[in-house]
């Protein structure tokens, strides 16, 4: 079986390569066809090919439109369509899905609730062939909808990891920062929570320092100024690589306030450079992050007990290196379920359950 495989996403030069390289590793995949905006390539996915789909200026509403249409008129030739998030990008393939008769995995790679709350996107996901999540949490979600086809839970792989550069001595390396957030400014990453949170902490730690590392960060500038934080936190802007794996070193502890997530690599990056982690409950962090071992989960919008978790960690370095060790270890021990190998093996099944629902394998 030589299956060729549309794959719809959004650009994310990070992601992309972890979301296809298992996919990519399996030998019954003989192409993918990757429907983005921007022009994508990558020499170790040779099996991968960008979809043009005309610029129109940067208009992204005609680029959409592009996109749709040459979805809708390619998707006969494919064997599989798969759809990485449900907006849009979801409802795409269900709609290309359905004028062809192919089968369509949907990749939820945030939480079901927030997907489930949007009209096309949840009829979009729970008419899936077969679905991917990011952990237990969305899989159960999913199934209390009524999803009754094949789940598996498809990790980002490891592989990509930050790495320190050659040479350089962790034990070597000086603590600039109290914290560390790493997030692009979005609705769903709220950092305007986070600032709140500072705001209550600094009350009690009027030294406490934040780094900010991510994309968009202008608009909050003025709310740092608004909430007098100037001399608490630092936007780094964007910081990638080696430089984003001396920032773990450089920071004791890791910060993430989001509303919605699916399972942010970006914890498995501070578990693996040993940084207790302060989240809150989105997604599958709660399963992802043992509350009080290695760091502290809190409902999103508790800004007094995020306050509080950190308030209390802080007065004993001890405690926060602790939950440290612990982080590291449970870095360690779920490893394995990041690696291509297993990740591929969860595509495989996906495929054929999907192919199967959809009448192509026989009993």
């Amino acid at each position: 079986m030589a299956l060729k495989v549309a794959f719809v996403a959004g650009y994310c030069p990070i992601k992309l390569p972890q979301k296809l390289g298992p996919l990519h590793a399996l030998e019954e995949v003989e192409s993918i066809d990757l429907f983005i905006k921007r022009r994508y390539e990558d020499s170790d996915i040779p099996k991968l090919r960008w979809v043009y789909i005309p610029g129109f200026f940067g208009i992204a509403v005609f680029q959409e439109l592009a996109r749709l249409v040459i979805l809708l008129a390619s998707a006969r030739k494919y064997d599989l369509i798969i759809a990485c998030h449900q907006t849009y990008h979801g409802v795409w393939a269900w709609l290309a899905g359905k004028l062809w008769s192919k089968p369509v995995i949907q990749m939820v790679i945030t939480d079901v609730d927030w997907v489930h709350a949007k009209f096309f996107p949840s009829i979009a996901m729970l008419a899936a062939a077969a679905c991917g999540v990011r952990g237990p949490v969305a899989a159960e979600k999913l199934r209390k909808l009524g999803f009754k086809n094949q789940i598996e839970t498809l990790h980002n792989t490891i592989s990509t990891m930050p790495q320190l550069p050659d040479g350089v001595a962790v034990d070597k390396i000086e603590k600039r920062f109290d914290l560390l957030a790493v997030a692009s400014y979005a609705k769903e990453k709220d950092l305007p929570w986070m600032l709140e949170v500072m705001a209550e902490t600094v009350k009690i730690m009027p030294g406490i320092k934040l780094a900010v590392a991510g994309n968009g960060q202008e608009p909050l500038k003025a709310l740092i100024r608004e909430k007098c934080l100037d001399s608490n936190i630092e936007l780094l802007g964007p910081v990638y690589g080696k430089d984003l794996a001396l920032l773990y070193n450089q920071s004791r502890a890791f910060i993430m306030t989001s509303e919605t997530e699916g399972l942010p690599m970006v914890v498995l990056e501070a578990f693996a450079f040993g940084l207790p982690v302060f989240v809150s409950d989105a997604g599958e962090l709660s399963w992802l992050v043992r509350d009080g071992i290695d760091g502290r989960v809190i409902h999103h919008g508790n800004t007094s007990k995020m306050s509080e978790s950190l308030i209390d960690a802080f007065k004993d370095l001890a405690i926060l290196d602790r939950m440290g060790k612990n982080a590291q270890s449970r870095f360690e021990i779920l490893s394995s379920e990041f690696s291509t190998e297993r990740i591929s093996e969860c595509w495989k099944r996906l495929i054929d359950a999907a192919l199967k629902n959809n009448g192509e394998l026989k009993k």
